[in-house]
């Protein structure tokens, strides 16, 4: 485990580069005319074990160090057991460990073995590349073999200066075979970058590599661009950070390099790739931001399938048509009324389409993603249609949930199968809760079922979110079955929705997922108030627990903000009150 002097002085040296101060315009802004470079060199190599607070404290205001960053310093991540490491050098193991806790603080063991082993993957590519270029160029290998060192020790600043100096070399050649080495060697920069969590200076490498080739050869340049941006998409699918809306521009810069007549497919699979960045981003985004993105997104996509038709290119064809339904379900999802049921409708359109090439028998993953996606889309629709339709509109939800458990099974594809499982019991509760009698009863028991199965796949150690989610989910079946139940039996139902929730609230906690602790506060507002009914010589006590989880979620049900979510948690305070002083006046 490395000492607190060296992790210190590592992250000095990183928040000097990104300062662009010199260690002399460092040691001057931290200590005055008296301070000293040889003290900086000192401390980023880490020859001071333990710094004093004197040295440390004029550091962290002079770099603006965050008590977050200056923690994972002092109380390091710790590193999965020995035999779970991934193949690391152990400098570089712990390195990659301490920029993950300044990263990520509150991130579990499980998320940094993760991360770690996904890193493992990306160092074994990348001195293979390194291997590679060092062989083709003897005048290199030198500067290579440092970079490689360098990158073994966890001293990326190191490994890209080298690699600068490496690129540097190839500067003098102008010819293509050149260029693409030159391109080859920013790129690498870009993704040693990316280790660190830089995005910024991934960016910026990555469009570097780009422009080598355009004066020499465009599509070289926009495959680089399209290649490179998919390193940056899955970054920000896994992170959340400016990854994203970084892949939007980079995929956008390639199209600009394209002929839509002469590069017709690589254009129209950006067209693609472009969607799925926007969609991504806008699931992401809240408001009009979001709404604005997937508009992008929808607009992408109908413009890839003007070169991704059935006939020329059917397996495209079908993909985009998936991921075109994705967008417009998201934006039904999001608009109200009319506008909200017609792109659900056209989201269930373009599912079916994509179902006549995505068929069980040629392409059983795709066939069974799609029928749930399918699913989601009725199933939304079914929630907002009234009567009969809203009925039917369900049981076609239901019937494409228990379709996709043909190919989601528990063996195969876990993950998958609790997700159906959880989505199934959704639209079985839906119905449930439209259908009188022991109709009602039987689906809504079977919803249940499904949430209990989801839960033997999604744990709280394993996928705490989802498990809570359908925790919540849960609680919500039980409560209905519970209001409709009589006696003893009811009330067994909604104290077993009680524990659903409250379970969901060790995860959604108020500092973590202030929405989704407020909403389930008020879950458990309804569950009081239904047992305050159901057990009368009980009723003060259970109407005052209603109050209390009432009142919880109304302190982020804001008026301004959340005007609905005030409203309906205002009016449940106001039906509890009345309630409670209709009791106290007997």
């Amino acid at each position: 485990m490395l000492d607190f002097g060296v992790r210190f002085g590592a992250l000095v040296r990183q928040k000097r580069g990104v300062e662009g101060l010199t260690q002399e315009e460092l040691a001057f802004k931290a200590f005055g005319p008296n301070g000293r470079k040889a003290q900086i060199s000192d401390l980023e190599r880490g020859k001071i074990a333990s710094p004093q607070a004197k040295i440390v404290d004029p550091l962290v205001v002079a770099l603006n160090i965050s008590d977050d960053e200056l923690r994972a310093c002092r109380e390091p991540v710790v590193l999965p057991a020995e035999g779970d490491r991934p193949d690391l050098p152990p400098l570089l193991l712990e390195n990659l460990a301490m920029r993950f806790g300044i990263a990520s603080p509150d991130a579990s063991a499980a998320e940094l073995e993760a991360y770690l082993r996904d890193a493992a993957k990306d160092y074994t590519e990348m001195k293979a590349r390194l291997n590679a270029l060092a062989e083709a160029d003897g005048r290199i290998a030198n500067l290579v073999g440092a970079a490689q060192g360098a990158l073994d020790q966890g001293d990326f600043d190191e490994a890209d200066a080298r690699l600068a100096d490496a690129e540097e070399i190839q500067q003098t050649e102008h010819t293509l075979v050149q260029v693409r080495k030159q391109a080859e060697l920013r790129t690498e920069r870009g993704k040693a970058a990316l280790m660190k969590f830089d995005v910024d200076a991934a960016y910026g490498h990555f469009c570097e590599a780009a422009a080598f080739f355009e004066p020499f050869d465009k599509v070289e340049a926009s495959k680089t661009l399209r290649e490179t941006g998919t390193s940056l998409y899955f970054h920000g699918l896994a992170r959340g950070d400016d990854a994203l809306q970084r892949t939007i521009e980079m995929w956008r810069k390639e199209l600009a390099l394209l002929d839509p007549d002469k590069d017709a497919a690589q254009w129209a699979g950006t067209q693609n790739n472009l969607g799925n960045a926007l969609w991504a981003q806008g699931i992401r985004a809240e408001g009009e931001a979001g709404l604005t993105l997937l508009a992008e997104a929808v607009t992408a996509y109908r413009t890839a399938l003007e070169v991704h038709t059935r006939e020329a290119m059917l397996v495209e064809w079908a993909i985009t048509q998936n991921n075109l339904g994705n967008a417009l379900m998201e934006q039904g999802i999001r608009a109200e009324g009319e506008a909200g049921l017609t792109l659900l409708a056209e989201a269930v359109t373009a599912y079916r389409t994509a179902l006549e090439v995505h068929t069980r028998e040629a392409m059983a993953v795709d066939w069974a993603m799609t029928q749930n996606n399918l699913g989601t889309a009725l199933q939304d629709q079914g929630i907002r249609a009234e009567g009969a339709a809203g009925l039917t509109l369900l049981a076609e939800a239901v019937t494409a949930y228990r379709t996709a458990l043909e190919v989601h099974t528990r063996d195969a594809m876990p993950v998958d199968w609790a997700t159906t499982q959880n989505n199934l019991g959704i639209a079985l509760r839906n119905q449930g809760v439209r259908a009188e009698g022991d109709t009602g009863l039987s689906l809504l028991a079977e919803a249940i079922t499904a949430y209990r199965a989801a839960l033997e796949v999604r744990t709280r150690d394993a996928m705490p979110v989802e498990w809570a989610t359908t925790q919540n989910n849960l609680g919500a079946a039980l409560q209905d079955q519970g209001i409709r139940a009589e006696g003893e039996a009811g009330l067994t139902l909604l104290a077993e929705a009680v524990t659903a929730w409250r379970a969901a609230l060790e995860v959604r906690t108020r500092d973590a997922m202030p929405m989704q602790w407020a909403m389930t506060n008020e879950n458990l507002a309804l569950a009081f108030k239904a047992m305050a009914e159901a057990e009368p010589d009980r009723a003060v006590e259970h109407l005052q627990s209603a109050l209390t989880h009432v009142d919880l979620s109304l302190e982020v049900y804001a008026p301004e903000h959340m005007p609905y979510d005030f409203g309906t948690a205002t009016r449940l305070r106001e039906g509890i009150q009345e309630k409670l002083a209709a009791l106290e006046s007997e």
